[in-house]
């Protein structure tokens, strides 16, 4: 396993962990919310405020899940156009997708930064009985976005070294869409 492989490795780990996390923060929100329409039936008023914990736990988890997602080639791209397309310029289009997906998610995290940095010098609370600062729930979001700012921008970076070494196998296997690399793949072992 060379270098580059090493570090995607760690990535994907860290990345999954995340997701995980992602998952946890939803499951959560889920139980507060229960446990909220449970205490109302039965003593008639709300206990966990569920849904403000729940706005800022769905933010959270939309943020740590979207560097996995970038490293699963989990996002919604067309691919009926695609499969069509001969092999060279689908390779061009997955590099030019890898670049555009790098810079979207690095304007996500300039924007995420700038918020969080906002709220904190205002000194910014919810406006709610609980008057949460709310630093805490963004730092949580603007992490996850920061990171998959980062990812992004890693994959985009080797899917351009791929492709100046003419490495369509990994340009696919980091960029393309999974069924087009599932068809190579199988196309490959025959």
């Amino acid at each position: 396993m060379n270098r580059a492989d090493r570090i995607e490795s760690g990535i994907r780990t860290v990345s999954r962990g995340l997701a995980w996390l992602a998952g946890a923060i939803v499951v959560l929100c889920a139980l507060l919310v229960f446990l909220d329409i449970l205490t109302r039936a039965l003593i008639g008023r709300i206990v966990f405020e569920s849904f403000e914990f729940s706005c800022y736990g769905f933010a959270a988890a939309f943020g740590l899940g979207l560097a996995h997602t970038a490293l699963e080639r989990a996002n919604v791209r067309v691919d009926i156009v695609n499969a069509a397309l001969p092999a060279r310029l689908r390779t061009s289009l997955d590099v030019l997708s890898a670049v555009a997906l790098a810079a979207l998610a690095l304007v996500f995290a300039w924007h995420a930064t700038s918020t969080l940095l906002t709220s904190h010098s205002m000194g910014a609370r919810s406006n709610s009985s609980l008057s949460i600062p709310l630093d805490y729930p963004q730092s949580v979001w603007a992490i996850g976005i920061g990171w998959f700012a980062v990812v992004a921008t890693l994959i985009a970076l080797r899917v351009i070294w791929a492709w100046l070494r003419r490495d369509e196998r990994t340009i696919n296997r980091l960029a393309g869409l999974r069924s087009t690399a599932s068809a190579d793949a199988s196309r490959e072992s025959v």
